[in-house]
Formats: C-alpha cells, sequence, structure tokens
C-alpha cells in the first residue's frame, strides 16, 4: 500500500505557482510569468523523482521470538533492493506494539541491503506484535512525502514463568503406555494376584491351574493401569482474582501442568474462556458450536507452542464463572481421566464443588486455589483435591507429594 502527501513546503509551492501565473498572465508580467514556469518544474520534477518504484523487500530474522518475563528480545530486520537500479535514502518505521521505532537507511544501491537491529523489552507476559514496515520518502525540494507499507510481520511472545514439576502419573485410560497403580480391578493388562471366587464374578478370570491345586475356583486380579488424558482448565474471570499478580500466578501454575503432560507424552486438552482471548461469545443453534464459541482450546502440540498462546490469555469480565466454564469443557475433552482447574481465592468452596460435577466418576478432580503469599496446602475429599497455592514453587511441592491417579 502507497500513501503519498503534499508536505507544507509543497502547498506552498503549488498556491506561489498558481498565483505567479494567474498574476503573470493578466498583468503580462514576464518575470512573474518566469517565477511561475520555475515553480512549475521544481513541483513536477519532485512529484516525478517520487514517484519512481524501487522494489524493496523486507525480512525479519525470525517471525517468532520467544523470551521470559523481565528480559529483553533481539530482532534481526533486513531491507533489501532486488532491482536494478539505486533508491535514495528512506526512513523505515517499525511498529514495535504500540511504539514507533525509526530508522534510516543510506542510498540503497541494486541488491544491496540495510540490516538493522530491534531491542524489545518483554516486562511481562504478552504477545508485541512488530510491523508491518513502513518506508517514507521525500523528493530532494522537501515538497512531497510517500509512505509505503510493505509485507512481513512479526512477534514477540513473552511466555510466562513456569515451574519444574516431577513427572505426572495419570488417568483412568488403560493402554499398554499406562502406568500401574494401586486399586486393583478384575480386568485390566497389569497382574496382581489371585483371590477366592465370590459370586458374581466373571468366570472368565478364573486362573484354572491354581484353582485345580487348591480346589477352590480362583480369580485374578490386576493393578488398575492409567495413562494422563489430561484437562486443564484456567479460570480467566475478572473477578475470581482479586489482582493481576493472583491471576499471573493462576496462568504460571496452569502452564506448567501444560507442559509437564506435554513433556510427559500425555495427550493435553487446556481450555479457557473465549472472552478472555478477545473472541465475543455468541450464543448458536447447535450445541457443538456453542461449546466452540464458548470455549477456546489452546494448542497442545508441543509446549512452545501451548506457552505461546498461554501468553495470549487475559482477565476480562466476559468469561464464564469457573462452575459455569466446566460443563463446556467436559464436552470438549469427553475422555479425560485427570482434570486440572486453576483459579483464584474469590470462588467459593460451592463453586469449586459445582465445578467438578460435570466430570464422571472415574475421573480425579484437582482443584488449585491461587492467593499469593498464601498459605500452601491441599485437601482430599472423595475424587475431589483442593490446593492452595501461595507461590508458584508451592506447586512443585504440592505435585511431588500428590501422585495423581493414585
Amino acid at each position: 500500500m502507497s500513501v503519498r502527501w503534499v508536505t507544507v513546503t509543497g502547498w506552498m509551492c503549488w498556491s506561489m505557482f498558481v498565483a505567479c501565473l494567474v498574476l503573470g498572465l493578466s498583468l503580462s508580467w514576464r518575470e512573474v510569468l518566469i517565477i511561475a514556469v520555475a515553480l512549475g518544474l521544481v513541483a513536477v520534477v519532485g512529484l516525478s523523482i517520487l514517484r519512481r518504484r524501487g522494489t524493496l523487500v523486507v525480512t525479519f530474522a525470525s517471525s517468532v521470538v520467544r523470551v521470559l518475563p523481565g528480559t529483553r528480545a533481539t530482532l534481526g530486520v533486513t531491507l533489501a533492493n532486488p532491482g536494478r537500479f539505486s533508491t535514495s535514502a528512506t526512513d523505515v518505521d517499525i511498529p514495535v506494539g504500540s511504539d514507533l521505532v525509526t530508522r534510516r537507511t543510506a542510498r540503497l544501491p541494486g541488491g544491496g541491503a540495510f540490516e538493522t537491529v530491534l531491542e524489545v523489552d518483554a516486562p511481562r507476559r504478552m504477545v508485541i506484535p512488530i510491523g508491518p514496515v513502513s518506508i517514507v520518502r521525500r523528493d530532494p525540494f522537501g515538497l512531497y512525502r510517500r509512505s509505503i507499507t510493505l509485507h512481513g510481520t512479526a512477534k514477540v511472545v513473552v511466555h510466562p514463568t513456569t515451574a519444574t514439576l516431577p513427572p505426572l502419573s495419570a488417568g483412568f485410560v488403560r493402554d499398554l503406555e499406562g502406568e500401574a497403580t494401586r486399586d486393583l480391578t478384575d480386568s485390566d493388562l497389569s497382574f496382581h494376584a489371585l483371590r477366592e471366587y465370590v459370586a458374581g464374578d466373571d468366570r472368565r478370570h478364573i486362573h484354572w491351574k491354581s484353582s485345580a491345586k487348591t480346589g477352590r475356583f480362583m480369580i485374578r486380579q490386576y493393578e488398575q493401569t492409567r495413562r494422563s488424558r489430561m484437562l486443564i482448565v484456567l479460570d480467566t474471570r475478572r473477578g475470581a482474582y482479586v489482582d493481576d499478580a493472583e491471576f499471573e500466578l493462576a496462568v504460571s501454575a496452569a502452564a506448567s501442568l501444560g507442559v509437564r503432560a506435554l513433556r510427559d507424552s500425555r495427550d493435553v486438552t487446556f481450555a479457557v474462556s473465549h472472552a478472555s482471548l478477545q473472541h465475543q461469545v455468541q450464543r448458536p443453534r447447535s450445541s457443538a458450536l456453542q461449546v466452540r464459541e464458548t470455549v477456546a482450546r489452546l494448542s497442545s502440540v508441543s509446549p512452545p507452542r501451548l506457552l505461546d498462546d498461554v501468553a495470549s490469555v487475559t482477565r476480562s469480565e466476559a468469561s464464564l464463572p469457573i462452575a459455569a466454564l466446566t460443563p463446556y469443557a467436559a464436552q470438549l475433552a469427553t475422555d479425560v481421566s485427570v482434570v486440572f482447574v486453576v483459579t483464584g481465592s474469590t470462588p467459593q468452596v460451592s463453586d469449586i464443588e459445582q465445578a467438578s460435577l460435570p466430570f464422571g466418576a472415574g475421573v480425579e478432580v484437582i482443584t488449585l486455589r491461587c492467593s499469593v503469599e498464601g498459605v500452601p496446602s491441599l485437601r482430599t475429599s472423595g475424587r475431589l483435591s483442593v490446593g492452595t497455592l501461595g507461590r508458584l514453587d508451592d506447586l512443585t511441592k504440592l505435585m511431588t507429594r500428590h501422585r495423581v491417579g493414585a
């Protein structure tokens, strides 16, 4: 896209040209006509110089730069002239978030390039867009100004701070890659022991050789094997948190759980309210569409991709309360075995209990309440565990003591 402006000097030049031309013609004033011709030539020559099209290409050293809060990101930017003819000196305007960085390039010969390095401060978790780059050209007389927007953008992604967690054990899905737990069952893959037959047992699990030796029917028992199909639900409602620090603690805790699960090669679904990603929540007719419009599933392809999405999550008044969000999340991931619900300090105990109801009886639900400088604790009642985090380090201690799925 190209935009041209006539500068103040340019308007004065054109005004004087018209005035001198009218005055010279009406009064037959030769000297004034000469001035008018000179001004007209300057205006036309300046415009023709500015209209020369030189092809410039902008290239970023990387389309995505990932850093941690409190650090500084560096990004190389190259402006190349692939044409045969040289281009005049130009100003390069590079939008960096809400700021504008300007660089002055010298005359670029054909095949030449101008390189510069941007240094971007990353004070907190966020996504900082960079570009598109605009080049500003001026004629030698200062009459015109032309701005050309080039293709190409980049971004600096400031990841949340994460904790180093121990490997997570896992949920209720039987398979060869599962981990054996202390729970016993009559049908699974990991053999445990034999017990006597009782009425109602499936006779397919009778161990005939041992039954012949003892003279009584003996039934095989197995240790339940579990694999993590994990769901992480992050509460993004503004009223769930006392302040931004409490929300950032919750984001870091949820991100730490997701990264650990992915590194353990677990299946992970990370759900937040669509409103926290600045999407408008609609009420479509279809229930499946309503789930997709209400709950956003963050990328779980790899830890960096997950953290990229988490970096853009914000608090919002339009986000659903946690008790209203979990039913949608349960429909989004129907085969989970472990659920982490991460929220702030303001939701009541009744809200936390209600948030666990949409999940089946075989699903372990762990709710983490984040309260900055709060006393770390963990309470378990049935399949629901409620933990309190005062600092991110508390999550490591909690997960070390609590074996998920055990």
